[in-house]
């Protein structure tokens, strides 16, 4: 890392899918999680100071309360279950926008945004480190399926561990050629 790097915060990110590359089970994420997946996840969470989400996710995901400041990339207001957080504010700009905007004073960003937030965010090579579960539980049939392998061209698999419920994968960007 370079010394004009030491102020850039690092960009964790994080999802989970089914075997099917589907992101929701019953209409959430929560259903095709697994107590492996939920221990990897406070434990990413512990080590951020902000969490970034997209508008979609915070329409379906339980973020009534976030240890740390949470902002919403979305074109509308807060969702009724995210405006009673008192860590939570909305932003109306690209993932690439919002990060910009957000580089003073953070070490370390979440995004545990959805998966399609995720593959611009690795495509645009945003995110340093990516942690991919994938669950042993399929995901709904009618949901959307998303493949990352195209959007993961540019980053190297550190880890894959099989854990009780699924797989846990470990990506880091690649480093740039001098």
């Amino acid at each position: 890392m370079s010394a004009t790097d030491l102020s850039k915060p690092l960009i964790v990110g994080n999802l989970l899918l089914s075997h099917a590359g589907r992101a929701v089970r019953e209409g959430s994420s929560k259903a095709l999680s697994f107590p492996a997946d939920r221990r990897r996840f406070h434990q990413l969470r512990s080590q951020a100071d902000l969490i970034l989400i997209g508008g979609n996710t915070a329409r379906n995901e339980p973020y009534g309360t976030t240890p740390v400041p949470l902002l919403v990339l979305s074109r509308s207001a807060l969702a009724p279950s995210i405006a009673s957080n008192h860590h939570a504010s909305v932003l109306n700009s690209s993932l690439a926008q919002a990060l910009s905007h957000i580089d003073h004073g953070f070490r370390s960003i979440l995004l545990e945004a959805g998966p399609s937030l995720i593959k611009e965010a690795l495509e645009a090579k945003l995110i340093d480190t990516f942690y991919l579960t994938i669950s042993n539980t399929e995901g709904d049939a009618d949901a959307p399926s998303y493949d990352l392998s195209s959007a993961l061209g540019t980053y190297v698999l550190i880890e894959e561990e099989p854990v009780d419920g699924g797989t846990f994968f470990t990506y880091s960007l690649a480093p740039t050629p001098q």
